[in-house]
Formats: structure tokens, C-alpha cells, sequence
């Protein structure tokens, strides 16, 4: 028999002791004596510290079993965060560690970034002073461009009035179909020339709708017959497999669905004034259950074959702030009140809207607005379902595996966002500067030692709130820039000495 074989054989037969203190088998110890009961006072004790060996090992084996089993399930739930929140607006791709800067320069498209293609680059529209427009794609990482399409071609450069600019139309560009693959792109060549006090709007002559292939930008379809008469402040979102646009004429606003074959699926107009301040426009935002469509003086919410379902009256003060659901969300005239506008009916809460810039679905239809009094949550409702005494100084907050994430002063805090009751909370931050998530953390910019500005960005465990990593940025910065799914940080310098125009320089992180 092997040496270790006897080795396991003599210690598992030693912990078979009857408790005589005897042997096994009448055998004697060395030295021949023969001990009865206690007589022995290092036998027992030899064969005691053999049984807490072990007891000792398997208890071990037992934590480190369940240590492992622990780990397995922590990362097991944060695979499922990051997989729950992975490619929804305001969420950057998981990172599995501290950032560095990829590149560092003047924006060229990514903060006007609308779309996002399979293959990981940006999209962008470009404005020439010339009055070109194009759609361009670029890798966010070092900036090299992947395909430009021409959109609107050169037109008469305006000369802008004393003290004021030309405004160009500009475009967009977003995803469009189930897969990815492809997306809508809507740009004109209207302009808006703005002086002191005046607001002068040159129509449109030219508007083009495309679908292009997203990884190459070629043309599947020009969809700009089916467009119409071109018309000022044109503004367009993707409703399922429809594109929905909308145009004024002075008026009146035009809004058109169209089909990714070029077929009119419906159409609605409604009368409409021109402000002052803004000329004749109007906007397109996609609900759950339709369009909105905001004018001067108006909101009328469509559903999906173009049928009016609500209306509510805007005022020079009021404007539209965003959309939660089936739910519109105008900040009213007297600045501290929210009207959400559904379907079913028009409610006013108290206080300004919060923003959800991340919203994971754990906490289905909830709204949050501030006032002096504190932080409120309610059902699309309007019905109240909590209020927390402490304040925030931010318009945007993040839900995050039932957690309400916002900021005050410079601390962040994490609330129950079915009871309120708060779960963490982490000091010496600049939430004001963006919070932004990638499923596992929350990433926050800190001042660095002795500063005042933005300079650290801190990712802090989205469950706990303790710090993973910190990292010094080379420079300081703005805010937070989460775009498509890539972190970026920004701020404002001056490109050229001899002009004074300041311009945003954009830094890629990754």
C-alpha cells in the first residue's frame, strides 16, 4: 500500500475510538503501557486535534463552497442588469474596468449624434455654411469616418443680418426597422435668419427622406415623393414601421405618415398660429400608443392610424419636456407645475418633471417631479405613491434595478423606488455634472483633490454604492456625455485665438 494510503487509513481508524482511550485491537502504544480511560494525557488530545483538522477542513471547504456559489450569483445578477438595461437610451456599454481617453479633440459630429449602427459606428447630420447637408457615420473611438451620404446639395450662402445668424433646418438620422439594419434620414434646406429682435423663416425648396443601408450608407429607398410640399420647421419620429412627419405652412401643421414603400398611410392638419419667438414650427415626438405633435399653441396626441385622442393648450410660457409611456410632459406656465397628457385625460402634479435618462422598466409607469418640499413619485395616474423630504438639483435621475439614482449638492443617493426608503448614499461628487450607467455602475464626475471642478469620473456599485474605480481625466470638463451606448465627457474652448468662437471638445472614454 501506498504511503499516503496508510497515512489516510491510520487517522481515519484513530477517530474510531470508543472512548476507552484504548487502541483498536488490544494493540498497546510505544512504551508498552497499556492506558486505561484518562491515564493518557496526550493520546485523546492527539486524536481530538485530529477530528478538528478535520472538522476544520471540510468546514472550509463548505465556505469556500458557498463562496463561490455567492460570487456565481452576484455575477449572475449583474449579467442580468447589465443584459436588462444594455442598449436603451442614456446606458453605455458595460465596462468591466477603469476608462482611459481614447481621443480628445473638437466635436465633429458626436454630440449631434442621432443613431447608432449594428456595426458600432455613430451618425451624425452635417450643416455646411454653404447650405449642404450630409449624414455621416464615424468609429466614436478615433474618429475615422465610415461612409457620408449627401443629403441636400450647396445652395446661396445668406448673409446674416447685423448682430443675429443664419439658422439652418439641419436633419436627423435614426434607426428604423426591427433588426438594425437600416435607417431613416430626413433633412431640408430651410433656413432661419435671426437679427436683433426679428426672426425672418426662408421655406424650404428642397426636402429629403431616405433609407439607407446602415453599414454602408447606400440608398435602399428615396422615400421624398411621398413627402409632400415642403414645409418650414419639418420634424419627423419612427413609429413602429411608419415614419411620422410633420411641417408648418404658417397656418397650419401638416402631419404625414409614410411606409417604408413611399405609400401615404395617413394624414392630419391643424390649424396653427406663428409666435414671435419661434416662427412657424412644429415637433414629433413617439409615445407608446402614437405621436404627439406640438405647435405654437397646441399638443395633440395621435394614435397609431392618425386619429386624435387628445389635445391640450400650449402658451408662450409652457413648452414640452419629454414623454414617459403613453404619457406627453409639459412644464407649465408658472414653471413649477407638471401636466402630464395621456390619452385617457390631462393631469397637472405639483413641481417639476425628473427626467428618468435611464429607465430599466423595474418600476413600471412611475413619475417623479421636485419642488422645494422634496423628491415625489407617482403613477401615470396621478395618483401619489411616495415623497421623500430630500431635495435634488438635477432635471435627470436613473432607475436601476428598482432604484431611484439623483443627485443634490455633492452627494448622490439611491431611493426604493417602490417605498422611497433610501439604500445608499455616496459623498464628495458632482451629480450635477450627468450620472450616467452602464447596468453595473453608476458613473458620476468628482472634483480632484483641492478642485472645484469635474475632473475624476467615479464609478460606484449600481447596488451598494461603494466605490469600484476612479479615474483622473487629463483635463477638465462639463458634464457626462452618454451617447448611443459610449461614454464621453465634454467641454467648451476656444477653437480659433483670432475669432474668440467657442466650440465643445469631446472626450472619448472606453
Amino acid at each position: 500500500m501506498a504511503r499516503g494510503d496508510a497515512r489516510t487509513d491510520v487517522e481515519l481508524v484513530e477517530d474510531d475510538d470508543d472512548g476507552t482511550g484504548a487502541p483498536p485491537g488490544g494493540g498497546t502504544p510505544p512504551g508498552g503501557a497499556a492506558p486505561h480511560g484518562g491515564d493518557d494525557p496526550t493520546g485523546a488530545s492527539r486524536r481530538t486535534r485530529r477530528r478538528v483538522l478535520v472538522l476544520g477542513a471540510a468546514l472550509v471547504a463548505v465556505l469556500l463552497a458557498v463562496g463561490v456559489v455567492g460570487q456565481a450569483v452576484v455575477a449572475s445578477r449583474e449579467r442580468a442588469r447589465i443584459e436588462a438595461v444594455a442598449g436603451l437610451p442614456g446606458v453605455v456599454d458595460a465596462l468591466d474596468g477603469p476608462v482611459r481617453v481614447l481621443r480628445s479633440g473638437a466635436d465633429d459630429g458626436f454630440l449631434r449624434a442621432s443613431a447608432r449602427t449594428p456595426d458600432g459606428f455613430l451618425v451624425a447630420s452635417r450643416q455646411g455654411e454653404d447650405g449642404a447637408a450630409s449624414v455621416r457615420a464615424f468609429d466614436p473611438a478615433d474618429g475615422t469616418v465610415a461612409w457620408e451620404v449627401e443629403l441636400i446639395a450647396p445652395r446661396d450662402v445668406l448673409e446674416p443680418l447685423p448682430g443675429g445668424e443664419v439658422v439652418r433646418s439641419g436633419g436627423w438620422c435614426v434607426e428604423y426597422g426591427s433588426d438594425g439594419d437600416l435607417l431613416v434620414c430626413l433633412a431640408d434646406d430651410g433656413v432661419s435668419v435671426v437679427g436683433q429682435g426679428t426672426l425672418t423663416q426662408v421655406g424650404p425648396t428642397t426636402t429629403r427622406l431616405l433609407v439607407l443601408d446602415a453599414h454602408d450608407g447606400s440608398v435602399v429607398s428615396d422615400l421624398s415623393a411621398a413627402v409632400g410640399e415642403s414645409l418650414s420647421s419639418m420634424s419627423g419620429a419612427v413609429l413602429d414601421d411608419l415614419v411620422v412627419l410633420a411641417g408648418a405652412d404658417g397656418s397650419a401643421v401638416h402631419v404625414r405618415a409614410i411606409t417604408v414603400d413611399g405609400s401615404v398611410e395617413w394624414e392630419a392638419t391643424f390649424p396653427t398660429t406663428t409666435t414671435t419667438a419661434y416662427g412657424s414650427y412644429a415637433e414629433v415626438h413617439a409615445t407608446t400608443d402614437g405621436v404627439a405633435v406640438v405647435t405654437a399653441d397646441a399638443l395633440m396626441l395621435l394614435d397609431a392610424s392618425g386619429a386624435t385622442v387628445q389635445g391640450h393648450q400650449m402658451t408662450s410660457d409652457s413648452f414640452v419636456r419629454g414623454t414617459a409611456g403613453d404619457a406627453v410632459l409639459v412644464l407649465a406656465q408658472d414653471g413649477e407645475t407638471t401636466v402630464v397628457v395621456r390619452p385617457d385625460g390631462v393631469r397637472s402634479l405639483p413641481g417639476r418633471w425628473v427626467t428618468l435618462a435611464v429607465d430599466d422598466g423595474s418600476a413600471p409607469g412611475l413619475l417623479l417631479t421636485s419642488d422645494t418640499s422634496g423628491l415625489h413619485a407617482w403613477d401615470l395616474d396621478g395618483g401619489p405613491l411616495w415623497s421623500s423630504e430630500q431635495p435634488v438639483n438635477q432635471q435627470d435621475a436613473v432607475l436601476l434595478d428598482g432604484r431611484v439614482i439623483a443627485g443634490y449638492a455633492t452627494e448622490l443617493f439611491a431611493l426604493d423606488a417602490g417605498t422611497g426608503a433610501e439604500r445608499w448614499r455616496a459623498g464628495g461628487l458632482l451629480p450635477d455634472a450627468t450620472v450616467a450607467t452602464d447596468g453595473r455602475h453608476v458613473l458620476a464626475m468628482a472634483p480632484p483633490p483641492g478642485g472645484s471642478a469635474p475632473q475624476v469620473l467615479v464609478a460606484l456599485d449600481a447596488t451598494g454604492g461603494g466605490v469600484a474605480w476612479r479615474v483622473t481625466l487629463p483635463d477638465e470638463v462639463t458634464a457626462l456625455r452618454p451617447t448611443h451606448g459610449v461614454l464621453a465627457a465634454y467641454r467648451f474652448d476656444r477653437f480659433d485665438g483670432s475669432t474668440g468662437d467657442a466650440g465643445p471638445v469631446v472626450t472619448v472614454l472606453g
